[in-house]
């Protein structure tokens, strides 16, 4: 067996994911993953998680992991939700971690005020520079408790390698807002502007770099070898496209899961890309390399809202409900007979990132054609439309093909068949691995 082996850590958004990937064959030896079950109640908007249940799924990953495979780890990458914000001041002065999810900065147009203020339109709700923006005005005397704030996975970076002070890497702090990707620093003009103090921010390493060194309390714990490297934490998005592309150049990533993501690898920072439109985002890649990015927040949530539907239906009418899972494969098997559909279905239920008050309809009804598999198949079509519109055409173009991932595109057929037709390329769906966490052992190697 070989003994030069990487560990690969993922906190997503509700499971944590951890793999052992050979350095030389790229081959991945085991791979679990834990439902974290972390989210916590709270007021409308609010979108708040556990810490300590994120770390707990993360022990119970570690654990299932071939003890004899990790005394041979040699290097250990992570990834993560981005976004997100928790606060530290010590391991017993933890906040709740604030998820990308969460909109509270929306209220009262909080978030308006602030990007008016600061003369940045492109931050969004649940970015972590907002949240930290309402925290500074809402809860001053609070937020004085804390030292440091930073993504999840770069706090578990911090706490495993006993860092002094939190580190990031561009692909993070970008994630965050008031972010300058010309210059790879954080524009702190805009930090001072919004009330956020400086110095809860991490320092900005670059992509790839040394974090630090396993300590001795997560060697014991995790039966891993003392000193053994750990890089500073890199984004999901972007450990996922590490995982899946072949060709970056070639090629657009199209990940489903609760919401939905698509991205095209660009060579350089496009020259107009303070004037984009609002759907797109620019982000820091590997070797100062960048990605164009547009993001719904209804991808697969769309698909299950019909399951749902179904079930709410029969529950209603007094009648037996079949499982979830039967409802959702008949659904599945129904859209594929049923294309093109007559309907036309916006699927922005839940608002989109550039526009929080949009919201979904279904177009195209007469009294004979809504049935469940128009509709269903013009549910596939529309999520995966809604990324294709949102992405400039001069980013899709020249690309040869589709590379695919995510539950919500591998559990269902008829996306993967919206996909080659919206696009008109052919689609490789992604076997089934965690790619975000192959990403980041992958990374780890560099």
């Amino acid at each position: 067996m070989a003994n030069n082996l990487a560990l690969g850590i993922d906190l997503g958004t509700s499971k944590v994911a951890a793999l052992i990937l050979e350095a030389d064959t790229y081959k991945v030896y085991t791979s679990v993953s834990s439902k974290t079950g972390a989210d916590l109640p709270g007021p409308a908007g609010y979108s708040e998680q556990d810490p300590k249940l994120i770390f707990q799924a993360l022990e119970r990953c570690i654990q299932r992991l071939p003890e004899k495979l990790r005394a041979q780890v040699k290097n250990i990458g992570v990834t993560g939700q981005m976004h997100g914000v928790v606060l530290w001041s010590s391991d017993t002065a933890v906040s709740n971690l604030i998820t990308w999810q969460d909109t509270r900065t929306l209220a009262e147009d909080f978030l308006g005020h602030l990007q008016e203020k600061c003369t940045d339109y492109a931050l969004r709700a649940g970015y972590g520079m907002a949240t930290l923006a309402w925290l500074a005005k809402n809860h001053r005397m609070a937020l004085r408790r804390y030292a440091f704030a930073a993504t999840i996975h770069d706090y578990l970076v911090y706490r495993i390698c006993e860092l002094r002070r939190p580190l990031t890497d561009p692909t993070n702090a970008a994630s965050w807002g008031f972010y300058d990707l010309r210059q790879a620093k954080w524009c702190i003009e805009k930090v001072k502007q919004a009330g956020i103090p400086e110095e809860l921010l991490p320092e900005i390493r670059p992509s790839g770099e040394g974090a630090g060194f396993l300590g001795k309390t997560y060697a014991k714990r995790w039966n891993l070898p003392v000193g053994t490297p750990v890089k500073v934490a890199i984004g999901d998005n972007q450990a996922s496209l590490l995982a899946t592309l072949e060709e970056p150049l070639d090629e657009l990533a199209l990940t489903l899961g609760t919401g939905g993501q698509l991205s095209a690898v660009l060579k350089t920072l496009p020259v107009n890309h303070d004037s984009l439109p609002p759907t797109v985002e620019i982000r820091p890649y590997l070797n100062q390399s960048y990605i164009a990015v547009t993001c719904v927040l209804c991808g697969g949530t769309a698909l299950n809202w019909l399951a749902d539907s179904v079930t709410k239906w029969c529950h209603e009418m007094e009648i037996p409900a079949p499982d979830k899972e039967v409802i959702f494969k008949k659904i599945d098997s129904l859209a594929l007979k049923h294309y093109p559909s007559p309907l036309k279905v916006i699927t922005s239920f839940m608002g989109e990132r550039h526009a929080p008050a949009l919201r979904g309809s279904i177009q195209g009804i007469d009294l004979s054609n809504f049935s469940i598999g128009n509709l269903s198949a013009a549910l596939a079509l529309g999520v995966v439309s809604n990324l294709r519109n949102m992405m400039p055409e001069e980013f899709r173009r020249s690309r040869r093909r589709i590379v695919g991932s995510g539950n919500g595109l591998k559990k269902s057929l008829s996306v993967q068949k919206a996909v080659e037709v919206v696009f008109n390329l052919p689609l490789k769906v992604i076997e089934d691995y965690e790619e975000a966490a192959y990403g980041a052992a992958r990374l780890s190697l560099s």
